[in-house]
């Protein structure tokens, strides 16, 4: 049985929808043996062995990564704001707390991604030379962007800010190590975009910023050695994402996109990870949804099953316990 290695980090916030990810997960993926890893440093001690216990009742294997050097990690957050927390920085050293002998592992935003079917054509996907294998955002051109591109504003907007999105990644944890990536590493990036580019600012900033937080640092510090799944077929296009499968995205661009008289989006293709950001189920009320897309009620729908089942046993852990 083949292996899939699927990490998250989180802060307390989002740990009830872990449990909603772990149960789709085992509707998913159990044709694998699947490591689930939550990097955390202040999750209580309860909810894990509540989640480890969650997991071992489904059949995923579960692992605590406690990550004592959180405080180091503050730095990343130089060229951006404390909108979003530290934990989204702690899968950048993944390969430092993994098993040494771990090749590869899936990144997951904590609780607004889902699967969908299976997805061995992109976690096994070749690295091809690569430091990860991630789906193409948003470019101002059909080309990829190279290091230098960094110095051209324009350009350099686009890389550190959706050029990659981060909500699923594959890691190539080998060449991490091989070299020597740690958080020198990306603080020297943050230094150079600092001294190189200007601040910017998008609707979903409470300031403006050098690079839009864990994905814009990621994007920049790997810019040219970034494998896009599916890019060698289609070239850049946008809405080409069956393993960062964005809904949102046909929400806002409904009139600039063919959508027929009833809703439905035709796709060349089927989502197999299903990123649930802009309606985030938790957020998302009953006025809300009816006005939504089918292809995003779908997959909100898909979501609340899984929670549901989660809450079901949830409970009577509770009363066990």
């Amino acid at each position: 049985m083949k292996e899939l290695n699927i990490l998250t980090s989180t802060d307390l916030n989002l740990v009830p929808h872990l449990f909603t990810q772990l149960r789709n997960i085992a509707d998913n993926l159990l044709k694998y043996e699947v490591n689930f890893w939550l990097f955390h440093y202040r999750i209580p001690g309860s909810d894990i062995e509540e989640l480890s216990a969650y997991a071992d009742f489904l059949g995923i294997k579960f692992h605590e990564v406690y990550v004592e050097d959180y405080e180091d990690y503050s730095v990343l957050n130089k060229g951006a704001t404390d909108q979003f927390p530290i934990e989204a920085y702690f899968y950048f050293c993944a390969h430092k707390y993994l098993p040494e002998t771990m090749e590869r592992a899936l990144y997951i935003d904590a609780g607004d991604i889902i699967f969908d079917g299976d997805i061995e054509e992109f976690y096994f996907s070749p690295f091809e030379g690569n430091f990860m294998i991630a789906s193409i955002a948003i470019s101002k051109r059909n080309e990829l962007y190279t290091f230098d591109d960094i110095s051209v504003n324009d350009f350099a907007v686009d890389i550190a800010g959706e050029y990659v999105n981060s909500g699923s990644l594959v890691l190539n944890l080998t060449l991490m190590r091989i070299f020597h990536i740690d958080l020198r590493f990306y603080e020297n990036v943050v230094d150079y975009v600092l001294s190189k580019s200007a601040p910017f600012k998008t609707e979903f900033t409470t300031a403006p910023v050098y690079y839009y937080y864990d994905q814009g640092l990621l994007a920049l510090s790997f810019v040219g050695q970034i494998k896009f799944w599916g890019y060698e077929y289609f070239g850049y296009q946008a809405l080409v994402m069956p393993y960062n499968f964005r809904p949102f995205l046909f929400e806002w661009n409904k009139n600039n996109i063919k959508i027929s008289a009833d809703g439905e989006v035709s796709l060349p293709y089927e989502p197999h990870i299903i990123h649930l950001l802009g309606n985030k189920p938790w957020k998302t009320t009953v006025e809300t949804y009816r006005t939504l897309l089918p292809v995003s009620r779908k997959y909100l729908d898909m979501f609340w099953a899984a929670e549901k089942e989660a809450r079901s046993w949830r409970r009577e852990y509770s009363e066990r316990n």
